[in-house]
């Protein structure tokens, strides 16, 4: 299944058993400054100090872990999304 799936799938979750599902979601991935940039950056996240992390937003419906510009688009996301009523936590 893919990263996409497996996001809507747990989406879904939540409301086909009732809101009574609570379903804790980690997806890592890697991701360069811009798309073409990728080859120059690792593959695997373990470089980031996840002691030293700070809190961008806070939140209490989803949490998003972002680094370098999806800090950004995440903090973005998390004020329209607030607008409908969902508070989304963003930490870079």
């Amino acid at each position: 299944m893919s990263t996409l799936g497996m996001v809507n799938q747990a989406a879904k979750m939540r409301f086909m058993f009732g809101d009574k599902l609570s379903l804790p979601l980690t997806i890592r991935t890697a991701m360069g400054r811009r798309r073409s940039a990728a080859p120059q950056h690792s593959q695997c996240l373990e470089f980031v100090s996840w002691g030293e992390a700070h809190n961008v937003r806070e939140g209490t419906d989803v949490t998003i872990v972002a680094l370098s510009n999806m800090v950004d688009f995440s903090a973005e996301a998390a004020r329209q999304l607030a607008d409908e009523g969902v508070s989304l936590e963003v930490i870079d």
